[in-house]
């Protein structure tokens, strides 16, 4: 067994270096979030409407139905939206934790109440309604 400590640089008693230190661990700070329960409905519609805007971004568009200018979402909101996804639902299995720090969360707040505008009356109330919600959670 010491033959082995020693050649995956365990010698000595757990947690000590070959000099006879202690090896110490930094914890990871996670920036202060907080989780924001959203449908399957309001992320999907979120993250497509965001993608929709991406893509547009070089082309003019006009009328009555044309999106927001500059209303893509922060990298890191995207970012969220995509793990909570990936996450397990919650209770009920149609709504996923969303972990927004108080900026993104004020992004996304913002631009779900810009894109509603110029949305359809459906899309419009699904995402007045995921702003209204967040803004109760936080």
């Amino acid at each position: 067994m010491p033959l082995l400590r020693r050649a995956l640089g365990l010698a000595g008693s757990a947690g000590a270096t070959e000099a006879g230190g202690v090896v110490t661990v930094q914890p990871f700070a996670m920036p202060p979030g907080r989780v924001v329960p959203l449908t399957f409905r309001a992320i999907r519609l979120i993250l497509d409407r965001d993608a929709a805007l991406r893509a547009m971004s070089g082309a003019e568009v006009t009328g009555p139905a044309a999106w927001p200018s500059g209303a893509m979402l922060p990298s890191s909101v995207v970012r969220a939206l995509e793990t909570a996804l990936r996450g397990p639902s919650l209770v009920g299995g149609d709504a996923y934790r969303v972990t927004l720090i108080p900026d993104d969360a004020a992004a996304l707040v913002g631009w779900c109440r810009e894109v509603a505008q110029a949305s359809s009356p459906r899309d419009g109330a699904v995402l007045r309604v995921a702003a209204d919600f967040i803004e109760a959670v936080l």
